[in-house]
């Protein structure tokens, strides 16, 4: 990814808010013997005093999962719109085609919860998204 001053974004809280508009991020991370996992997933985002907890849930026994068990190292890529930027746009048409597009890279430590936390994660997960408050999921 290109980062280049003058297309990043240097206020805080909007970028937590694209954060937060695009949630289904892609998590990624190496294994012990590094080879590359990723997987999708969606998250809820909680700032607690000066730092910011991504909380989402993955299903045990995957590669993935057993991924990240054994290498906690993550990136959440969070991807939003984009396009195609022609290069017959430009007035000097020695300019290169390109692709405009907003993203936001974090990097961090995973953790794994015990069965409780996870129940509370499913739940918050749940009544976020399920825009149907009569849900089975949600009673």
């Amino acid at each position: 990814m290109y980062n280049l001053p003058y297309f990043k974004a240097d206020n805080e809280k909007d970028v937590i808010e694209f954060m937060r508009q695009h949630s289904f991020i892609t998590l990624s991370g190496c294994s012990a013997d590094l080879k590359p996992v990723a997987t999708h997933i969606p998250v809820l985002l909680e700032q607690r005093e000066d730092k910011l907890f991504l909380i989402g849930h993955i299903m045990k026994q995957t590669d993935h999962h057993k991924a990240f068990a054994q290498n906690n190292n993550v990136l959440a890529i969070f991807t939003g719109p984009h396009s195609y930027v022609s290069a017959s746009w430009y007035v000097d048409k020695q300019q290169a085609s390109t692709w405009n597009y907003m993203t936001v890279h974090a990097k961090g430590k995973l953790t794994f919860l015990d069965e409780t936390a996870l129940l509370e994660v499913l739940t918050k997960t749940t009544s976020h998204f399920e825009k149907d408050n009569s849900s089975p999921s949600l009673n």
